[in-house]
């Protein structure tokens, strides 16, 4: 019994070693922002310092929206209303931006740095546009605004909620190995690539904010 512990723990440290490889690092952390688990994603980064969440730019929008118009709508429960519709939209927007897919074509490393090939398919939201102009968008302050725009970001949701507009790119991770563990040193090679999409869809946004 004596000698089949040292084998156990043997056998369980090489488990560890094997899934602490750049590749893993790099589809764990894919997986994490698939799943919108904010803290796991900024635990794969070397400088946690240089951490964004996508999802703190789409609340920052719904924040200004309520800044901006907070002196354009008089009702309190008006203001509610639309800065609610507003920012339940904005997640959904944040949620389809994530919705991708991934292959990893390739990995290399030696000992302290690692270099990981990813071809993503994510959402293409250059068409998105057209879709919106479908829909008739409601002129801030106009007779019953707050639910003709609660209304109109409903439309909007189910609008985005069906589209699925995808197109592929390449991205290479960079990893270097500290204190035991693979983190990602480029983290900006897949946020410029994410927030293509969020920006198109959440560019509806902007348009209320000019009025």
């Amino acid at each position: 019994m004596k000698k089949l512990i040292p084998i156990l723990t043997l056998l369980l440290l090489l488990v560890g070693c094997g899934k602490n490889n750049p590749e893993n690092v790099a589809s764990d952390y894919l997986d994490s922002l698939k799943n919108l688990e904010y803290e796991k994603t900024k635990s794969y980064y070397a400088n946690e310092n240089e951490f964004f969440v996508l999802k703190d730019f789409t609340d920052r929008i719904s924040d200004g929206f309520r800044i901006i118009q907070k002196n354009k709508i008089e009702s309190e429960e008006d203001l509610n209303k639309v800065t609610e519709a507003i920012k339940s939209y904005n997640d959904l927007a944040y949620e389809k931006a994530m919705d991708f897919d991934y292959e990893i074509l390739s990995s290399k490393n030696d000992k302290n740095h690692g270099i990981v090939k990813i071809k993503l398919e994510y959402q293409d939201g250059t068409d998105y546009k057209d879709e919106v102009l479908k829909i008739d968008r409601p002129e801030l302050n106009e007779e019953d605004f707050a639910n003709k725009f609660e209304q109109y970001y409903k439309e909007l949701s189910k609008k985005l909620d069906k589209y699925d507009e995808k197109k592929e790119t390449i991205i290479e991770l960079v990893l270097e190995k500290q204190d035991g563990s693979y983190k990602i040193v480029n983290s900006s090679e897949t946020y410029n690539i994410l927030i293509e999409p969020l920006t198109e869809f959440i560019e509806i946004n902007q348009k209320f904010m000019e009025d």
